[in-house]
């Protein structure tokens, strides 16, 4: 019998010699810069994490303890440090400088990996309220990865306090302003534009978001169109603390690339203004993440100045700075579109020379070897690019909605459009009461059915779901419907229709900001679509 569990890992051998020498360089580079170590403890109460959305809490480690309280193994490492912090230590203005290696118990991806808990290293430097308290942290992310010999690095900054002032100029509330939150982080202007419609925001505000989200790279660039829009003091002053903070990182190490980026936002939501993170080679995922949360404490008391950050020690060990490519790899889901994307891309003047469309091959290079082609299944596009194992993606919005796709979502193109549909057998009844639906989309058919009021039950197929009515497994399927011939040679007889598809541009986060220029021209070349 295989105990083995997915996602969980073993580190051996050659591989825990390179652990130690990582743990080594963040204790020794910490200490220099006056930070104590602290062991925080691998269970907290469950309700510690209620208030932060980020954290799914459905997917916490939970148990019962003796006196019959939920506990959970820890699944971030900030929360439970200034829990402590604030009950240690009863002054707010008291700088207290900490540093910590300790086990995460939350999933992560990388390029080769998915875990379900990984070792991070990080530190939380309280009771400073000044950019030089950021700069100085950054100063020590940037000395630990350079002990490491990674040499490539650049560098994301963002601003909750420059988002968190636009956003106050709306009338929203803490539900809209989360929602807009969760269209931000995936840069999805295809579902963020209709939301702020149906809010009754004007054609102003709504430019104004447009002009957010591709408000990304070098401050030369990216900081004029950022003073356009400011709106009051809040951003003005966060706008003018990202400014110096850039000018201390220059002077920290002249040679790191900077960008900014005005839609930089994490997964948790105590961050309250600098947000920023590392990237490094050719890793797809950032190397550094942290930021500044003054208010987090006050959960467990009063406010105080507060800035940090982690890194997953976990993905370091297979960083390698000689598989960091320049080239631009872009997965492409294998069907009805393929042909017209490659064409398209031709008549821009990105030409792959070995393609056409009798070939059984799976990788492209384009004459001037900036880009590569891979296609691959449909529903294998977003895992490439979560991972990293792609830059962009090109796939139907179908499989976006069923899955939980973690990165950027750029443009949505007029390939491939069709529609989901529930069908039945002609001249058949369906029963009153609950319902069987057969389908490939069980999560979109649920959520649908659910805002309708209906009660179902959801039977996944993974093809030929025109078969269930016939065979008598459900009542109806729901699938996605082009022309209707298919459904008609079975039998079948389309009922309704709910949701459009089309396929859409996706993008690995790190990527977006490392590979920037030739992702902007792929974009350009399909403007057209």
């Amino acid at each position: 019998m295989n105990y083995e569990i997915t996602g969980s890992r073993t580190i051996f051998g050659d591989e825990v010699k390179r652990m130690r020498e990582i743990t080594n360089v963040l204790i020794n580079e910490s200490e220099k810069s006056g930070f104590e170590e602290i062991m925080i403890p691998n269970f907290e109460d469950y309700d510690l994490y209620k208030n932060h959305r980020g954290i799914d809490r459905l997917q916490m480690v939970k148990t019962i303890d003796n006196d019959g309280r939920v506990i959970v193994l820890r699944p971030d490492a900030t929360i439970g440090i200034t829990r402590f912090v604030s009950k240690n230590f009863p002054i707010p203005e008291s700088p207290v400088k900490l540093f910590y290696i300790s086990t995460i118990f939350r999933e992560f991806k990388g390029v080769k990996k998915v875990g379900r808990d990984f070792i991070q290293g990080g530190v939380e430097f309280f009771g400073v309220p000044g950019i030089e308290c950021e700069a100085e942290v950054i100063k020590l992310a940037i000395s630990i990865i350079r002990n490491l010999n990674i040499n490539n690095i650049q560098i994301g900054l963002g601003s909750a306090e420059y988002l968190s002032g636009f956003l106050s100029t709306l009338n929203l509330d803490r539900e809209d302003e989360d929602t807009i939150m969760e269209f931000l982080e995936g840069r999805d202007l295809s579902g963020l534009i209709p939301f702020l419609e149906s809010r009754g925001l004007s054609a102003e505000d709504i430019d104004a978001f447009i002009e957010l989200t591709s408000m990304v790279g070098e401050s030369k660039k990216v900081l004029p169109r950022a003073i356009e829009l400011i709106r009051n003091e809040k951003m003005k002053s966060a706008l003018n603390r990202l400014e110096d903070l850039s000018d201390m990182i220059r002077e920290i190490d002249s040679k790191i690339c900077i960008k900014l980026d005005f839609t930089l936002t994490k997964r948790f939501n105590y961050y309250t203004d600098t947000i920023f993170e590392l990237y490094a080679g050719g890793m797809h995922v950032p190397v550094v993440s942290g930021g500044r949360y003054d208010k987090l404490a006050a959960e467990f008391g009063a406010e105080r100045p507060a800035v940090g950050f982690g890194m997953n020690l976990s993905l370091l060990l297979d960083f390698n700075e000689n598989n960091a490519e320049d080239i631009v790899t872009v997965a492409i889901a294998k069907g009805r579109f393929t042909d017209e994307v490659v064409r398209v891309l031709s008549e821009g003047g990105l030409d792959f020379p070995d393609y056409h469309k009798e070939t059984r091959k799976l990788l492209f290079k384009d004459s001037e070897n900036k880009y590569k082609l891979i296609f691959v299944k449909s529903p294998d596009v977003p895992t490439y690019v979560e991972s990293g194992a792609a830059d962009l993606g090109i796939v139907g919005s179908d499989i976006l909605d069923e899955g939980d796709f973690d990165g950027y979502i750029l443009k949505t193109t007029g390939i491939g459009k069709c529609r989901m549909s529930f069908a039945k057998l002609k001249e058949s009844n369906i029963p009153k009461g609950s319902i069987t639906v057969a389908s490939k989309y069980p999560r979109i058919a649920a959520d649908y059915l659910k805002n309708q009021g209906v009660s179902a039950n959801l039977i996944k197929l993974n093809g030929s779901v025109e078969l269930g009515p016939i065979v008598g497994l459900s009542d109806l399927i729901v699938d996605i419907v082009e022309s209707g011939k298919t459904l008609k040679e079975n039998g079948l007889e389309e009922m309704e229709s709910f949701k459009d598809i089309s396929s859409k541009v996706i993008c690995n986060k790190v990527s977006f900001k490392t590979k920037q220029e030739y992702i902007e021209k792929f974009l350009e070349l399909l403007k057209d679509i």
